[in-house]
């Protein structure tokens, strides 16, 4: 004899279930598409110079840029800026929320720029240089923030050598 359930042959129901778990998942291809933020992103240039001891912070403006994104995959762009203060070109990942990830991040070429950016009045033979970025309502920014430098605040003197911080930062809004 042959069980049932609800009035259907229990072989039935296995062959069944499969179908039912399939059409209960759906179809990822009918979600949204991706965001796609590839564009050109007029704006402007400028680094943040922090010194703990004493303390202390100062502003300098590189000047007007464009940041340019172009699309190489879903998720995946090209990042490069001109006029101002060029950054160097890099390979990002930008996620639905509009995190920016470095994954081949080169350090020791944006530690070279930062140094050029103050006139070798810095040391950052000891420094580490760390990337962030978002784009959050059409406006893109990309900073690096360098740590464990030293800077002359004497402005070459060599009077007042501190521990500094410093952060280059490009923004600008897709046009």
């Amino acid at each position: 004899m042959r069980s049932t359930i609800w009035g259907t042959s229990v072989p039935y129901i296995y062959q069944l279930i499969p179908v039912l778990a399939l059409w209960a998942c759906g179809d990822d291809s009918s979600g949204p598409d991706s965001i796609n933020y590839a564009g050109t992103y007029p704006g402007e240039f400028y680094a943040i110079v922090t010194s703990t001891a004493p303390s202390e912070r100062d502003s300098l403006s590189g000047g007007a840029v464009t940041l340019t994104l172009e699309r190489s995959d879903e998720d995946r762009y090209h990042f490069s800026v001109t006029s101002g203060v060029d950054a160097p070109a890099a390979d990002i990942v930008i996620d639905e929320a509009g995190v920016v990830s470095f994954p081949a991040f080169d350090q020791q070429a944006n530690l070279d720029l930062i140094s050029s950016f103050l006139f070798g009045i810095c040391d950052l033979s000891s420094a580490v240089a760390t990337p962030s970025g978002s784009v959050a309502d059409e406006q893109l920014t990309i900073s690096v923030l360098a740590t464990g430098g030293t800077c002359d605040w004497s402005a070459g003197q060599g009077t007042d050598l501190r521990p500094t911080d410093i952060q280059l930062t490009w923004t600008g809004n897709k046009t």
